[in-house]
């Protein structure tokens, strides 16, 4: 039933609300993806590393790129690294810091990426929200 309802609907709210939609369904999946992380054997961290690493990378060169046209890095993007930086000073003794650290890696990283498709891209846009609702599906049938 939400699979149709989703169907149904996405077309017509796509229509007026675009940019809203889109950053709904990427930051919906970057919370389902950091969540399925926790998961992963220590073998699949190394490989997600390399992925979030290759990510992060292709971000700062397309920011670096597109910087004075579209995507503007202000005070907000440096308190966001800022944060990165300390959040491992401040986690209890018991706390899993290496885990905790990539998850806040993973997730920013993530969350810049989607923000960065739905500021630039016209088409990428599309095929991140086909993307998002397949995993969301996927996600809501896994744990049913």
């Amino acid at each position: 039933v939400a699979v149709a309802i989703t169907l149904i609907a996405y077309p017509l709210l796509m229509r007026r609300n675009a940019e809203l939609i889109s950053r709904i369904v990427g930051y919906v999946c970057v919370i389902l993806a950091t969540y399925a992380m926790f998961y992963l054997t220590p073998a699949s961290f190394a490989i997600t590393d390399i992925y979030i690493g290759v990510t992060l990378l292709a971000l700062v060169l397309a920011i670096r790129v597109t910087r004075r046209s579209v995507f503007h890095l202000d005070a907000q993007d440096y308190l966001v690294a800022l944060i990165i930086l300390v959040t491992p000073l401040f986690l209890p003794e018991t706390a899993d810091t290496a885990l905790i650290t990539r998850m806040v890696l993973y997730t920013a990283t993530l969350y810049y990426t989607v923000e960065f498709i739905v500021t630039k891209g016209h088409g990428s846009r599309h095929l991140l929200n086909l993307a998002g609702l397949g995993a969301m599906i996927i996600a809501l049938i896994r744990l049913i």
